[in-house]
């Protein structure tokens, strides 16, 4: 029996809302395998399949300590990954076990060791899914989303100033420059690149390759899960007034009728 772990590092705007929903519905409905687990509950810092954003997102926060090192924010990260492990090693059967996490962690200058020897240390096997989406409509899609987020003062349409502040062109979606960070590392985990499709939104076509890169047993189709997204979906015109609101709003500190 091999115990592995299948992690999806992002980055933001490539199916990871959907891809979290349909692992924790699955999950909560005991329509996954038995050989596969996605953690919540007890094995996962009580996260239920209630939540907003279904994830894993204290495998992506991480804080620096006095001495200039990174560990994560989240204290007993690294315990609940070697739960989730004792977990599987515990389930019968001679057959393959596989724990799937979701964590955007990829476009962040994390110190990549840690995460990478945070699941080597605990599994036989360790797959790391990268999702490269055309980066014209993946930042548009990034800015589209900060426009429609409910913080008035939230939001930089400068794209120069996005790649300064991410250190990134497009802002987090310089996709050779995250795989040449992650690539390099323990050998015993493999690192996997998918793409995003666009159109792909209203259909299941991203899950099944998830499935299909890390080798999952399914996946089995739930209703409603396909095109799930955090936000609205606004037209052009749309955006364009909330911009306009949010410019008056950054300019005059106020807006008639409006307390933020």
């Amino acid at each position: 029996m091999t115990v592995r772990a299948v992690v999806h590092i992002g980055p933001i705007k490539t199916g990871s809302t959907a891809l979290a929903l349909y692992f924790s519905r699955a999950s909560s409905r005991n329509l996954l395998s038995p050989d596969v687990i996605y953690p919540m509950g007890e094995l996962w810092f009580g996260r239920t399949a209630q939540g907003a954003i279904r994830q894993c997102p204290e495998i992506a926060s991480l804080k620096r300590n006095a001495d200039g090192s990174q560990d994560f924010e989240t204290p007993g990260v690294v315990d609940a990954i070697a739960k989730v492990a004792a977990e599987l090693r515990a389930r019968p059967g001679s057959t393959d076990k596989v724990a799937v996490f979701i964590a955007e962690t990829v476009t962040h200058d994390h110190p990549v060791p840690l995460i990478q020897e945070a699941f080597t240390d605990h599994f036989d096997e360790v797959t790391f899914v990268m999702v490269a989406r055309r980066q014209d409509k993946a930042a548009a899609s990034t800015l589209a989303q900060e426009v429609k987020t409910p913080h008035l003062y939230r939001i930089n349409l400068d794209p120069r100033k996005r790649q300064w502040v991410h250190d990134l062109p497009f802002g987090d979606f310089n996709h050779l420059r995250n795989y040449e960070r992650w690539i390099s590392g323990p050998e015993n985990y493999r690192l996997v690149a998918i793409p995003y499709l666009e159109g792909e939104q209203a259909s299941f076509a991203s899950i099944e390759r998830f499935h299909r890169a890390g080798d999952i047993p399914g996946p089995v189709e739930i209703p409603g899960i396909e095109g799930r997204r955090i936000h609205p979906t606004f037209s052009r015109e749309g955006l364009n007034a909330l911009i306009k609101i949010k410019k008056r709003r950054s300019r005059w500190g106020w807006l008639p009728g409006i307390n933020a």
